[in-house]
């Protein structure tokens, strides 16, 4: 009986790490369909952009910490002066591991996009600029204050 014991809770930690990883995902945006990839579509300031994410996501719920909802300042226009307003954001923090897996993806993918996938939704394409070290990212998308509350607690409950 034992052994059956060790199994079913080995079960049950696979399943709740499973149900947790599909609530945040951070994918490779690939330049063709595939096999091993699948179509999401987003809306990038009016503009609805189809995307191939890999089915391997690169980090996923056990790579953080938690989330918290915020606000976040952005330019919205150029030039020497460029216009601010304040959107709402996002903020990830990941755990030790977390950190080195985010680095280690980071440092892979400089210059090229990425897929933030909360709950199944594509809410986020930022692109690799540099390596990363921080212990926190702070994301912003075409999500209203109220939907980034919604996420955070989808994030934060795997559920």
């Amino acid at each position: 009986m034992k052994p059956q014991l060790i199994s079913l809770t080995l079960l049950a930690s696979l399943a709740l790490a499973a149900s947790e990883a599909s609530v945040f995902e951070i994918r490779r945006i690939e330049p063709r369909p595939s096999g091993k990839t699948k179509v999401f579509t987003i809306n990038n300031a009016g503009r609805v952009e189809t995307l191939n994410l890999n089915n391997e996501p690169l980090l996923d719920r056990s790579a953080l910490i938690g989330a918290r909802a915020t606000e976040e300042t952005v330019a919205v226009t150029t030039g020497a002066k460029p216009e601010q307003k304040s959107v709402p954001a996002i903020k990830l923090t990941f755990t030790g591991d977390g950190l080195a897996r985010f680095s280690d993806v980071t440092t892979t993918l400089v210059g090229k996009q990425v897929g933030v996938v909360i709950d199944g939704k594509l809410v986020a394409t930022p692109a690799v600029r540099e390596t990363m070290r921080r212990n926190s990212i702070t994301l912003t998308g075409n999500f209203t204050k109220e939907e980034a509350t919604a996420l955070v607690t989808k994030i934060n409950t795997g559920k």
